[in-house]
């Protein structure tokens, strides 16, 4: 894909409930961009494993999609760390088995950015807060939601593929 980044939609989203794993860090300690060998390539990988081999609390899933939450507190600017959530949406999120966590993410305003893969290693953030600055929002609650469909192709086909990032708003 050759196109670049487009202008967000503000779009009102129903909460929902996620379930699944996470991880607190900096995910490039050990390798740096979007690959399957850093922290949350590898946190989806123990995703994926444990799915195939305990399907059934995923029954309730209402589609087919993947979710990735980054909730990013003060020390992110400073260590660098931040908490990445990866899951699915869940309609009845009880009787979660141990190993797997839940995550409220709360309805509201958001923009949401189309991203293609090509641009995924690029620095996403700084484009966010400039979108954000130059229209009058601020983030309402400090996390984004990577939201992987059908366009998502695989880290290995990433030029051939688009993520949505949803940003909670709230008008300054």
């Amino acid at each position: 894909m050759d196109e670049g980044i487009g202008e967000p939609t503000v779009v009102e989203l129903p909460s929902r409930t996620l379930a699944g794993l996470s991880f607190f860090g900096n995910p490039f300690t050990s390798h740096a961009g979007w690959t399957e060998e850093n922290e949350i390539g590898r946190l989806w990988q123990r995703f994926r494993a444990y799915v195939e081999t305990q399907p059934e609390w995923l029954s309730s899933a209402v589609d087919g999609l993947g979710y990735e939450v980054h909730v990013v507190g003060p020390e992110m600017a400073a260590s660098g760390e931040f908490e990445c959530f990866v899951g699915a949406e869940l309609a009845v999120p009880a009787a979660l088995p141990i190993e797997v966590s839940a995550k409220a993410v709360p309805g509201g305003r958001f923009a949401r950015f189309t991203v293609p893969g090509n641009l995924l290693a690029t620095d996403m953030q700084m484009h966010i807060a400039i979108w954000l600055e130059e229209h009058d929002y601020d983030s309402a609650i400090p996390f984004d939601v990577v939201v992987y469909d059908e366009r998502f192709h695989g880290m290995d086909r990433l030029d051939e593929s688009v993520v949505e990032i949803l940003v909670p708003l709230i008008e300054r």
